[in-house]
């Protein structure tokens, strides 16, 4: 993975039960934030089903019994204790923050490393279309960036970059 990823990824010990039912929530509602689902329990990859039917589950990854009891000692309440704390807005953006940083400083690292690659400067990469477009297409298409940033970072009229992504 090298320098791309290179102090990108941190973690911090959970020491606070409000910051572990907050992280849970977070991960929880990443698929409803990326508009994959509607609600937590349709994401087939997610843990959040198990927490709903805890009696189903042996394996043992999880311990859905104890992030259940945090909420309430009966089973029934806690999971709607559960639901309901989880379905509630997070205005916790703790880790969005520090994605959205990353994001930013992965789009510069991308076309620094497009630039070395096809050993022009930023200022040959606008004259050149050819390499111009292709780097576009990485991002746009690729990557996932906004037009809006990719002119911006690229120092590009958005309807040059507009018009590129759609050929």
């Amino acid at each position: 993975m090298g320098h791309v990823f290179q102090d990108r990824y941190k973690s911090e010990a959970i020491e606070q039960v409000i910051y572990l039912l907050e992280a849970i929530r977070y991960v929880h509602n990443n698929p409803v934030k990326a508009r994959l689902v509607a609600e937590p329990k349709k994401y087939p990859w997610s843990s959040f089903p198990l927490y709903l039917d805890c009696s189903s589950y042996k394996s043992g990854l999880i311990a859905c019994s104890e992030i259940l009891e945090m909420y309430w000692q009966n089973r029934k309440s806690a999971v709607q204790r559960m639901i309901e704390y989880t379905c509630q807005k997070d205005n916790n953006d703790f880790l969005d923050i520090e994605l959205k940083e990353a994001r930013e400083d992965g789009l510069e690292v991308v076309i620094k490393s497009f630039l070395q690659e096809k050993n022009i400067d930023i200022q040959g990469l606008r004259k050149d279309k050819e390499f111009r477009d292709e780097l576009i297409l990485i991002l746009k298409e690729s990557a996932g960036y906004p037009i809006r940033k990719i002119a911006e970072a690229l120092g590009l009229d958005r309807n040059v970059v507009q018009r590129t992504s759609k050929e």
